[in-house]
This record gives structure tokens, sequence and C-alpha cells, in this order.
């Protein structure tokens, strides 16, 4: 077997078939990388946006809570409480094919200065309060498993994560009796 691999190297029509098949090797694993890339791009762009939307809600409605808090404007019609945002949000991810148990959402509320003071996981029960002028912030994170690339190179296409955070500043005061000035 040896000898004849030997002989074919040797052979100028027999290098030719091992440099076709070594291309063709590079070729299906590049397209695979590029499908890939195409897919992983796309789930990217939807948990961004999504993440984007997500914040511009809690911003301004000043968290999330598992019921509507007393007080706002427009009442249960208009707030989104953390079931309606977590049901949003896999109903968006699964859309692009990133299946419930592949996802979490965790939320971050820091203090006027900047400091956390409390991290949550979103469920459909999350109560996080923030208060006027309060920051929080917001990240999807996301696992992917290489789905073409695997089949050429194999194990060494482990699943990797994709995710988003954003930023945001609440704007909904909880007690109007207890407002501090703002200081400059």
């Amino acid at each position: 077997m040896i000898k004849r691999i030997r002989e074919k190297i040797k052979n100028k029509e027999g290098s030719s078939y091992i440099e076709f098949a070594i291309g063709l090797m590079l070729f299906v694993c590049l397209t695979a990388f590029t499908i890939d890339l195409l897919f992983v791009g796309h789930k990217r762009f939807i948990i961004a946006q999504e993440t984007t939307d997500i914040a511009r809600v809690l911003s301004v409605q000043g968290g999330v809570l598992s019921s509507t808090p007393t007080g706002y404007p427009g009442g249960s019609e208009t707030y989104s409480n953390s079931q309606r945002i977590y049901k949003r949000i896999q109903s968006r991810l699964e859309g692009a094919d990133i299946q419930p148990g592949d996802w979490e959402v965790h939320l971050t509320k820091y203090n006027k200065q900047g400091k956390p003071v409390q991290s949550v996981l979103l469920n459909k029960d999350t109560n996080l309060k923030v208060d006027y002028m309060e920051s929080m912030d917001v990240e999807i994170k996301a696992g992917y498993k290489w789905k073409f690339l695997e089949y050429t190179i194999g194990e060494v296409a482990k699943k990797q994560n994709v995710g988003a955070v954003r930023h945001s500043v609440s704007e909904f005061k909880y007690n109007f009796d207890n407002w501090e000035g703002e200081r400059y």
C-alpha cells in the first residue's frame, strides 16, 4: 500500500490526483466554515437586536416585575411583565433556531455611583426594580454549535458562545413621594 502511494507521488498523474483530493477537502472545509459563519452572523444579529429592544423596554418601565407596579401609566395593558418579556425573547430566539436551553438573559442593576447591586437571571417570575436614574445591563448569552464545520474537522469545532450586552438608564419613578432632586 505504501509502495503504491510512493509510486503515485513520483508519477505526475498520481500527484495531480492527490493535489486534487487535498484541494477538494480544503474547498469543502472552507465552504462549511463560510456557511456556518453566515448562520452565526444571523444569530448574533437577532440576539443583538433583541437585547437592544429589551433594554429599551426595561429602561422605560424601570426594570421588570412579575406584575404591573401601581401607578404605571397605561396599567397592565402597556406594562411588559417578566413572563411577557421571557416569552417574547423565547419566540424571537426560536425563530433564529436557538432553543430554550441554549440561551439565558442576565439582568444587572447598578446604583447611582455605577456599582453593581443586584444581578438576576430572567425567568417568568423575575422581579428587578430599577428606580429613576439607576442603570442596568441586559445581556443575552446563547450557545452555538458549528453545524457544517463539525462534519469536516470533527470535535475541533466545539460549542461557542454568541451574545450581546446593552446598558440603559431607568426612566420610571416608583415612588414620587420619595423624590431626590437631580444633583449636578
